[in-house]
């Protein structure tokens, strides 16, 4: 078992195209000053989002249409220096 401390990948939901989901592995950035890194023993997919993402129940034209690409990424984001806030995108470069 790895040391978590040390730790330089994650994993996060990947969704490569409709109705398919994969877990995979990612590069972490390094902590700055204020952050923590939290290890979870279990997550789930919501009916929400994730569920929207996967089955794509969205008409062309939306706003939906206009922001899930496959593949499409979910991860958690830096949003200031005392929380983070979970996020969806299509580049894998900020997920």
């Amino acid at each position: 078992m790895s040391d978590s401390k040390n730790s330089t990948s994650g994993r996060r939901l990947s969704f490569p195209e409709k109705q398919k989901v994969q877990i995979e592995v990612f590069e972490l950035p390094p902590l700055q000053e204020r952050e923590v890194l939290v290890k979870t023993a279990l997550s789930l997919m919501s009916t929400g989002t994730e569920n929207i993402v996967f089955n794509r129940l969205f008409e062309p034209g939306t706003h939906w249409d206009n922001w899930v690409k496959y593949p499409f990424f979910l991860a958690a984001v830096r949003s200031g220096p005392w929380w983070n806030r979970a996020a969806a995108t299509s580049n894998p470069e900020t997920a």
